[in-house]
């Protein structure tokens, strides 16, 4: 994981479940999704921590705007 400002990894619990999110280095790189458990949202954010494969893909992301 790069040592850079504005890239991070965060989640929330929700009525709904997880909201997890995460940044790519600026406000347009926002994208967050919604999970149904804490599994859910921690499987994600391992595999976001440990540069694993299929997570960008694992749920349908949509840009986050502020």
């Amino acid at each position: 994981m790069p040592d850079v400002d504005q890239v991070y990894f965060q989640s929330a619990r929700t009525d709904d479940g997880y909201l997890v999110e995460f940044r790519d280095g600026s406000p347009d790189k926002h994208f967050g999704a919604t999970v149904p458990d804490v599994r859910a949202a921690h499987a994600l954010a391992t595999q976001w921590a440990f540069e694993l494969d299929g997570w960008r893909t694992a749920v349908p992301w949509e840009r986050q705007t502020f």
